[in-house]
């Protein structure tokens, strides 16, 4: 029979290799764990960039037929203007008459480029945005990536 000595020995190594293969497991595990959470926030990164630049052609599109809209309502305007003065018996060669008709297009376009450099700004804006959000997940992806190598080294030196 073996010594009591010799069994307690033999048991304590054994304890200590399962107490350090539970370790590394763990290790192993927290890093996949990292790994996966790393994985999640570079796919979001992506959907990120995608979506802002898909806002910003959203915006763009819809100020072109905003600008569209304003032109086609300044003509009815001017049109509109323009029969009013021949019905009260205005010349439209007249000076106040292209007077008027100069300003009404002058505001119009004015309106127009209003609608456009909001479209531009909110577009700059929104890619911005979405760039701010893409580099701040990937750095996040980063810490988790570091975090899980951190996990695997550390259970590796409690071996």
């Amino acid at each position: 029979m073996c010594e009591p000595t010799t069994i307690m020995l033999v048991v304590t190594a054994v304890a200590g290799a399962v107490s350090a293969y539970g370790q590394y497991q763990e290790g192993v595990a927290t890093q996949n764990y990292y790994n996966s959470v790393a994985q999640t926030q570079e796919q979001q990164a992506k959907l990120e960039a995608a979506r802002g630049e898909k806002q910003s052609e959203l915006i763009q599109n819809s100020a072109k037929w905003q600008g569209l809209n304003q032109a086609q309502k300044a003509t009815a305007l001017s049109s509109a203007q323009r029969a009013a003065m021949a019905a009260n018996g205005v010349d439209l060669s007249s000076v106040t008459s292209q007077d008027i008709a100069s300003d009404t297009m002058s505001r119009a376009k004015m309106d127009e480029m209003a609608i456009r450099y909001n479209a531009d700004i909110n577009t700059w804006n929104t890619k911005e945005d979405a760039k701010y959000k893409k580099w701040a997940l990937q750095t996040e992806a980063e810490y988790s990536r570091t975090s899980g190598h951190n996990a695997m080294v550390s259970a590796k030196n409690q071996v």
